[in-house]
């Protein structure tokens, strides 16, 4: 999926034209066409996938006001960050994703690419 959004960006960058013909639109999908079929048979990691975010969404909405810790200083990327945001990303291994609070808010991944 995420091949697609960049075959997609790149032909509008170079055409500037958010139209593609049939050809253009084979070449960007070819690479992507099993998580076609399972997007238009629904077959998905997460069957209900709605469910599944509601669920985050509610955890999320719970825990978000939990204020705790501190940045770390010596780390001067995490000194500079606002620590009230919060947020969380999910992306299922065939491209389901969703967004919850400050998920779109860049940040510094340092002390955060740890494995859980």
């Amino acid at each position: 999926a995420e091949y697609m959004g960049s075959a997609f960006s790149e032909h509008k960058r170079s055409t500037k034209s958010s139209y593609v013909n049939k050809e253009q639109f084979k070449s960007a999908i070819e690479k992507d066409l099993r998580i076609l079929k399972k997007a238009f048979s629904g077959d998905f990691t997460i069957k209900d996938f709605q469910g599944f975010k509601d669920s985050i969404g509610e955890i999320v909405d719970e825990i978000r006001h939990i204020k705790g810790g501190k940045n770390a200083e010596y780390i001067p990327q995490l000194k500079k960050m606002d620590p009230n945001y919060f947020g969380v990303s999910v992306c299922t291994v065939d491209g389901q994703r969703a967004l919850f609070g400050d998920a779109t808010v860049p940040f510094t991944i340092q002390s955060a690419t740890k494995p859980l």
